[in-house]
């Protein structure tokens, strides 16, 4: 991991959506006290049980927030892209993190001592509304991902997942929608907790459908409006 230097550190904070919240001087001592870390892709911020020391502001690139178990089995909760945050349910319920946060791509990464970061909400109060929106925006998306998981079958499931990935990845060209981050079908299948086999089997009918296509190892959305009736969203964000 390598820290961005201190002026680009800086820019990149002094844009992130919750923190322009805060008062100039407040910020600026919140970017003092606090530690901006880059990380590469792939790479583990957040593991669940971790005790809940800081805050963290994503300030550039995209994470994975997403369950596992013992035997590696994941579940992806869901993705988040600069400017986000994350860790501050349990900062504030100074509980343990309840989930684990892996890069997609190269991050830079604002971490907040927790006892700052409460004391922050507590009194600033358009910062303490920012968050409050914040959360209650990723609360909907939490219980949409529920709902999908306990109703939803794998091809509803997996479209939504594609447009997710589209929300953050996605770049129009001739064909459609195509997702730049290259996923392959194991990775689709850890994130929605499945076989392979039954990723394969749902890419096929979608395909079919004229919904999905693949060109030069990217995957293509082809239509989607259609998609997104197809899938499990509820609300699209």
């Amino acid at each position: 991991m390598n820290e961005p230097g201190e002026a680009e550190a800086r820019a990149l904070a002094a844009s992130h959506a919750l923190l322009q919240a805060l008062e100039p001087k407040t910020l600026a001592a919140v970017i003092h006290t606090g530690k901006i870390v880059r990380y590469r892709a792939k790479r583990t911020v957040i593991k669940e049980g971790d005790p809940p020391q800081s805050v963290y502001c994503l300030l550039s690139g995209s994470v994975r927030v997403h369950h596992r178990r013992e035997d590696g089995t994941e579940l992806l909760v869901k993705l988040l892209s600069a400017p986000a945050l994350f860790g501050e349910i349990a900062a504030l319920g100074q509980i343990p993190v309840m989930e684990f946060v892996t890069t997609l791509e190269t991050c830079d990464v604002l971490q907040i001592p927790a006892q700052l970061f409460r004391e922050l909400v507590r009194v600033e109060q358009r910062f303490a509304l920012a968050v409050a929106g914040d959360l209650a925006r990723r609360l909907c998306q939490a219980s949409s991902s529920q709902r999908a998981l306990a109703f939803a079958d794998t091809d509803r499931r997996l479209a939504a997942l594609l447009l997710d990935y589209a929300d953050l990845h996605g770049t129009p060209v001739e064909s459609g929608l195509r997702l730049e981050l290259a996923l392959s079908q194991d990775a689709m299948a850890n994130d929605l907790a499945v076989s392979r086999k039954a990723v394969t089997m749902s890419l096929a009918r979608l395909k079919e459908e004229g919904l999905v296509d693949k060109e030069d190892a990217r995957y293509i959305i082809k239509d989607r409006a259609a998609l997104e009736a197809r899938s499990a969203r509820r609300n699209p964000v």
